[in-house]
């Protein structure tokens, strides 16, 4: 319970920044995902 109540005290910051983490986790496991699917020129950079 304790972080819950981290999380209310921080506010609104938090929220923004916990979602910046899941839409860039989100984004970098989709690159890796294209990556591997589309045999492209740079695949062979990665």
């Amino acid at each position: 319970m304790k972080l819950r109540g981290l999380f209310w005290k921080s506010g609104r910051f938090s929220w923004l920044f916990i979602t910046a983490v899941i839409a860039g986790t989100a984004l970098l496991l989709w690159f890796d995902w294209f990556w591997r699917t589309h045999d492209t020129s740079l695949s062979r950079f990665f």
